[in-house]
């Protein structure tokens, strides 16, 4: 499996009995494609392995990373290296906004663009790089892909045909229904409201969750200030 090894700037791939297998990246910040051993980083965090190709949001460089297996070589499918806007999207070189973790699905590759409080995605077959939810306020508001908002989105995760979301700034979990184009809360209540209560979704409550897994209607967090995982059963 591979890791994004932030803070030594390179990704590593690993094989279940916790043996570094390989080391992507030169472990020097910076920005630089090319073979692995040479290839720079900055704050890597999300990763994502798809075939022989390993995407990594490499996040404080403001660019989408395209590892290949098969080349041993890095190198950048979007992104220009300087932090852009909502407005800005379009071919390959598209400004983003600090990229924090990605999930796949039929050849789109979403991205939770945490800098702009928004959720894009880029299209594999076409090499371009879209909007797809938040207005780019920060909040926690349900509705429509476009006029929905939420506040520093970092995990995603995928079950079925719902896109989940640790939406950290409001401490909230969020889905987005891939078919329908609704943004609705599954956990959360607003940027000041947080704490680690269990329970019933519209009183349990969590602190600034980074990361989310679902899995089967099962959706489990990485509840970052709380120092706990959590899991919320999204079948009831």
């Amino acid at each position: 499996f591979a890791v994004s090894d932030s803070n030594h700037n390179r990704i590593l791939l690993i094989d279940l009995k916790g043996k570094i297998k390989q080391i992507i990246g030169s472990g020097e910040e910076g920005l630089a494609d090319g073979k692995f051993e040479s290839a720079k980083f900055f704050r890597p965090q999300g990763v994502l392995w798809h075939d022989t190709k390993i995407y990594v949001a490499d996040t404080e460089n403001h660019k989408l990373r395209e590892i290949s297996l098969e080349n041993s070589a890095v190198k950048t499918i979007a992104g220009t290296g300087k932090q852009g806007n909502w407005l800005e999207e379009g071919k390959g070189a598209s400004v983003l906004s600090s990229p924090w973790d990605l999930a796949l699905k039929d050849e789109r590759l979403f991205i939770a663009m945490a800098g702009t409080h928004q959720i894009w995605y880029y299209d594999i077959k076409e090499q371009e790089v879209r909007h797809y939810a938040g207005s780019g306020y920060e909040n926690i508001v349900d509705g429509q892909l476009k006029s929905a908002q939420f506040a520093q989105p970092s995990g995603l995760s995928i079950d079925g045909s719902f896109l989940y979301v640790a939406d950290s700034e409001v401490s909230g979990i969020r889905k987005i229904d891939l078919e329908k184009g609704i943004v609705e809360t599954v956990a959360g209540k607003g940027l000041f409201v947080f704490g680690h209560e269990d329970g019933e979704l519209s009183r349990a409550r969590f602190q600034h969750p980074l990361g989310v897994n679902a899995v089967n209607g099962s959706i489990y967090v990485s509840d970052t200030y709380n120092n706990a995982i959590r899991v919320i059963d999204a079948k009831k």
